[in-house]
This record gives C-alpha cells, structure tokens and sequence, in this order.
C-alpha cells in the first residue's frame, strides 16, 4: 500500500514539476470552450441536441488526448528513478496500478470541469436542461476513457512516445469517420468508438 501510495506521489509530483497537469486540463477547456462559442454562435441547436453533439466531439478527441498525456506522463516517468526517490524496489504490478490511477484522476478532473462548463452554459441559455442526460452519457464515455488508458499504456511500455501519439491520432481519424454512417456495421469492432456509440444508442 505504502508503495502504492509513493508511486501516485511521484507520477503528481511529476506532473507538478512539468506543468502536465495544467496542460492536460487546459487543452481540452480550450476545445471546450470553442464548441460552446460554435453553439453559442449558431442558434439552431436544442439543449438536447447540444448534448449528443458535444459527446460525440469529446469522443472524436479522447483518443489523441488521452495518448497525448499518457505519453507525456511516462515519458517524463523515464527521466525520473522511482527506485531512488522511494528507497525501495516495487513490484511492477504497483508500479503500474500507481501510474494507471494518476492518470485516470488527471483526465477525471478534465472531464468534470469541462462538464460543468458545458452544463453551466446550457443552463444559462435554456429553460429546461436535462443534465442528467449531459452526466449519464459522460459517465459512460468516462468507462471507456479506462479502457483507452489502458491501451495507451501498454503501447507506450512496448513502444515510444512516438507511436503512442501517433496511434492516438490515428484513433480520433477513425472516430472521426466511424461516427458517420459509415461506421453503423463495423463500431464494434473499434474501441475508440465504443463509448460514445452506447451512450447514443441508450440516451438519443
């Protein structure tokens, strides 16, 4: 547990020292920013169709996101001797539960406070918000965020910095034309796909 513990430690205060957090949680608050002055702007939009449409978005993003910070997390990692700063030697299924939750409440903070932005904005618009609907589909995209760290992880321990990203680019290309009608037959065969896919289907 203590090594646990020193693990999420150190990831923070690497994130700390390299300002990752405030970039993890700043660039999606931009995107998120843009898309509420795109609606703001255009006035044919309901609440509802706001909130399909903002999901739908996240998702498109998510993959590159999540890849760009799970790469910059460990690879910063690299530069830094956990065995040093921890005097101990840690299992690595520690090791990699530590790094796996730090990441996991870096992109959980980004993903409240751009929800609540979002939130706050339809409220201050429309009358009547079902934010239920805005929290129920987050949530369900949020089980996918998990998996997709997942994902990250294991292809930045096999491979580089590098190729995380560019898989993660890869990902919000395909998002991007899976989430046409073109992908209605083969969704579930992608799993940068699946979260916003289920949460259309149970919400829309």
């Amino acid at each position: 547990m203590n090594g646990y513990v020193g693990i999420m430690k150190s990831q923070f205060y690497l994130f700390k020292k390299n300002n990752l957090f405030i970039i993890s949680q700043i660039i999606p608050l931009i995107a998120t920013l843009l898309v509420i002055g795109y609606f703001s702007i255009s006035k044919r939009f309901s609440s509802h169709e706001i909130i399909i449409l903002y999901i739908e978005l996240m998702a498109i993003f998510l993959p590159f996101y999540i890849s760009l910070v799970v790469g910059l997390g460990l690879k910063e990692d690299q530069e830094v001797s956990y065995q040093n700063m921890l005097k101990r030697i840690i299992p690595r299924k520690i090791t990699y539960l530590g790094k796996l939750s730090s990441i996991l409440l870096v992109i959980l903070t980004a993903f409240l406070i751009n929800l609540s932005a979002v939130s706050l904005y339809l409220t201050l618009r429309y009358q009547n918000v079902n934010l239920q609907l805005l929290f129920s589909m987050g949530s369900i995209l949020f089980i996918e965020v998990i998996f997709l760290i997942n994902l990250h992880l294991f292809i930045h321990l096999i491979s580089n910095f590098s190729f995380c990203v560019m898989i993660g680019g890869l990902g919000m290309i395909i998002v991007a034309i899976v989430d046409t009608g073109l992908g209605d037959n083969i969704w579930r065969y992608i799993p940068w796909n699946w979260g916003s896919r289920i949460a259309t289907i149970l919400y829309n």
